[in-house]
């Protein structure tokens, strides 16, 4: 939008030119003159607080010394701010708080007639904004918002200022009348803390300056000027193009321009200018006896015409620079530092600390969000003064959750962009092809992460740094704390360690995950084929074929009626389950691993034999599995295959019932120690060496041995948009030593599984089970099952 305003305002400034040579031809006088200033962000002073200084003036304000030299011009002409004039730096907000009548005296002197109500006034305390618009009033200087609403909730700000319900501002410039309006852009409220937000109601811009100009020209003003928010939809330049002739401003001040903005739509009507930043601009507002209609516009910045500040922000550093460093100059009760800071480490700081107010694994934070200028008031400490210069913005907190693949965007964003903090999310390789970790810990694609950022990234700024969220959801604000209130929240709370050490360690936090996954199986078929009876025909041609009571006869026995296949099967009925559950711990230098698993299938079939009917065990097996490995060796965080952990581990293996003739409770018992090596990320081999025994065994035998275990966690093999294929196995060899002999055993699990929707998969398991001993064949069983899988995975982190 800024790039196309700039194209219109060259095009512009060429036909205003050449407007100028063409009306030279006749007399042309100007009739009243606007001075505007534009993201002032109350940047008149800044805090040292030293034995010599407290506050100086702010480079930012030299444009006042010229402003106020124009006020004062017997013309009287309209000087106006266009929103943000005293908000948010910290100064002025002090200012507002505890001197707001002396504020007001500032405003006054520096000659402003009238001050447009910003997003950034909307968003600052609602008490101290109230008290400094009713001294603003009690001067005879308006703040208006004319598009803006109050019900009883917010009613105190309504009071005083001029809004929709107060019709137009109206003033004398050079003996003119003059109509002034100002509007916020409609989405103002969603861009402020809720407590700031309850009971404004933001009418439509463009609804506004329609009625509104209309409502001017009835009242008899001759030039009709609008304050307009560059950011309503379509910019300025496109609001302007839509509106009615009849409903048209002659003059629109364009607030949030980086440069100076002179253009106009096709019509005539109205011309746009934008003060450029920290600066002011004049307005020339010319007529000529040629000019049929309208008047004609020359726009030109202030820099350079002052020589140093206005004389009234001297008089205001008088009078609030001592109580302000005393306020909030001194050390905040947890905010001793014991090394310097500048602006990154500031910025780390803070987004750590919303972090941990959010109780999130990550937190976004840009640095943009930092004044750049900023440096800290004293050594030693951090103050009030400097969260409130630093922190330029009380921007509301938005959480949300967020998937694996959305942390890859993020982190990929974060790589193109940089100056981005992210506490709590990691990430290697390159983009686009990064691995991030949340926590220090490898990201899981099925688990969500709680992110935290300011409103202002989360809406898209910056780029659009913060990827949306799409099918994840929305941002949701995280209670009534916004930025800064949260950030002087923590250093408020006393403690003996600098604020940057105190926070947890982002990289290396304690996370639990919880695994569950259940797969059902039930299926069962009855089966009524009757016996063929004799017809007729073959009871009078062949009765040797037929019993006694009508059935027909094969080979001496009765036979089916009907040779289908589906009439041909048996009675079959088959129930089973397969749990698997999980509960795993990481750290930074150790890891425990807890599984279980529980599979059974039995199955019924009607006698067709000499055997009975009954129910038939499939598959009977319980194991329980606890690892607990030290990553002490891994020194930094370096995942070099062949650095071992240490490894303790405790295998149990056990069944739901008691096969016929062993006299005994399977309970197998195996407590081993040895070395693990992380191979790749999921793929990890375990070497090990204990004995195992049979406590429910007559013998109760010890044996001794060694083996290995071959384990790959849940592995992403393909991934279709929100789906996933994934493979798991695990595989465990033992040899055990006895008096008498050596026997091995093979324990293979294979899992696949393919997303259906929410916690539902398709699953297809495998189940090996070999074991070999001198002088026998090896004996195999093999169970494989698929179906429908019921699947859960959660996190927490700590204690």
């Amino acid at each position: 939008m800024r790039s196309r305003l700039a194209l219109v305002a060259l095009a512009t400034l060429t036909l205003a030119s050449a407007h100028v040579a063409e009306a030279q031809t006749g007399p042309v006088r100007t009739i009243a003159r606007v001075i505007a200033s534009g993201d002032v962000d109350g940047r008149f002073v800044h805090p040292v607080c030293d034995r010599q200084d407290t506050l100086v003036p702010s480079d930012h304000a030299a444009f006042t010394y010229a402003l106020m030299r124009n006020a004062a011009d017997a013309d009287h002409p309209m000087v106006i701010d266009t929103g943000g004039l005293l908000s948010p730096h910290g100064v002025t907000r002090f200012g507002a708080q505890r001197h707001p009548r002396g504020l007001a005296r500032m405003v006054r002197d520096l000659g402003y007639r009238a001050l447009a109500l910003g997003l950034n006034d909307l968003a600052a305390p609602r008490q101290p904004i109230v008290d400094v618009v009713r001294e603003l009033r009690a001067h005879g200087i308006p703040t208006i918002a004319s598009n803006l609403r109050c019900t009883a909730e917010a009613g105190a700000l309504c009071e005083e200022l001029v809004d929709a319900s107060d019709g137009i501002s109206m003033h004398r410039v050079d003996g003119r009348l003059m109509a002034v309006m100002a509007v916020l852009r409609p989405n103002a409220t969603g861009l402020i803390s809720p407590d700031r937000a309850r009971g404004i109601r933001i009418e439509d811009p463009a609804e506004t300056i329609v009625r509104f100009s209309r409502m001017a020209r009835e009242q008899g003003a001759e030039i009709v000027l609008a304050v307009v928010d560059d950011h309503v939809e379509g910019g300025a330049l496109g609001l302007a193009s839509e509106l009615p002739l009849e409903g048209r401003p002659d003059l629109m001040l364009v607030s949030g321009q980086d440069e100076l903005l002179f253009a106009r739509p096709q019509s005539v009507r109205p011309v746009l200018v934008g003060p450029p930043e920290n600066d002011g601009v004049e307005v020339l507002i010319r007529e000529s006896v040629e000019m049929r209609d309208g008047y004609e516009f020359l726009a030109q910045p202030l820099e350079g015409r002052g020589i140093s500040v206005a004389e009234p922000i001297r008089d205001w550093i008088d009078a609030i620079g001592r109580d302000y460093c005393e306020q909030w100059g001194r050390p905040l009760p947890g905010a001793e530092l014991s090394s310097p800071i500048d602006v990154d480490q500031m910025l780390e700081m803070v987004a750590g600390i919303l972090r941990e107010a959010a109780d999130a694994d990550i937190a976004i934070l840009n640095r943009q969000a930092l004044d750049a200028l900023w440096r800290p008031a004293r050594e030693g400490a951090l103050t009030a003064s400097d969260v409130f210069i630093a922190l330029e913005y009380d921007e509301p907190l938005q959480v949300a959750e967020v998937d694996e693949r959305w942390l890859k965007r993020l982190a990929n964003s974060v790589v193109a962009r940089g100056h981005i903090a992210t506490p709590g999310l990691t990430w290697t390789g390159t983009a686009p092809d990064l691995t991030v970790k949340v926590g220090g810990h490898p990201a899981e694609s099925r688990a969500r992460y709680r992110v935290v950022t300011i409103r202002f990234l989360a809406a898209g700024g910056d780029d659009e740094v913060v990827p949306p969220l799409g099918r994840l959801g929305e941002w949701e604000t995280f209670g009534e704390e916004a930025l800064r209130t949260t950030t002087l929240a923590y250093l408020e709370r006393p403690r003996e360690q600098d604020p940057r050490e105190a926070l947890p360690d982002a990289d290396g936090t304690l996370e639990w995950q919880f695994r569950a996954d259940a797969d059902l199986l039930f299926s069962g078929s009855s089966i009524a084929n009757p016996r063929q009876r004799c017809t007729d025909a073959m009871l009078m041609t062949e009765p040797e074929r037929c019993d006694a009571e009508g059935f027909a006869l094969t080979d001496g026995g009765r036979v089916a009626a009907y040779d289908a296949t589906q009439l041909s099967l048996a009675d079959v009925i088959t129930f089973g389950f397969n749990v698997a559950l999980a509960a795993n711990a990481a750290a930074p230098d150790w890891t425990w691993q807890n599984t279980g698993s529980f599979l059974y299938r039995t199955a019924w079939t009607e006698p067709t034999g000499p055997m009975g009917s009954g129910f038939v065990e499939a598959a009977d097996q319980i194991r329980l599995r606890s690892t607990l490995s030290w990553r002490g060796l891994r020194q930094g965080g370096t995942d070099q295959w062949y650095l071992p952990d240490p490894t303790a581990d405790v295998f149990v293996e056990s069944e739901f019932t008691e096969p016929e003739g062993r006299g005994y409770h399977w309970l197998l018992t195996r407590p081993t120690l040895g070395f693990r090596f992380q191979l790749v990320d999921k793929l990890q081999v375990q070497i090990m060496g204990g004995f195992q025994a049979q406590p429910l065994a007559p013998d109760r035998q010890v044996e001794g041995g060694f083996g290995a275990t071959m384990t790959l966690s849940p592995w992403d093999m393909i991934k279709l948009d929100q789906q996933f294929a994934r493979m798991a196995f695990t595989f465990d060899y033992f040899v055990a030593f006895s008096d008498a002999e050596a026997h091995g055993t093979l324990r293979g699990t294979l899992d696949a599984a393919f997303d259906l929707a929410g916690p539902l998969a398709l699953t297809l398991q495998a189940n090996l089970y070999l074991q070999h001993q001198s002088a026998q064949d090896v004996g195999a069983a093999v169970s494989v099952s698929a179906g429908i899988r019921l699947g859960y995975l959660g996190r927490a982190i700590g204690p």
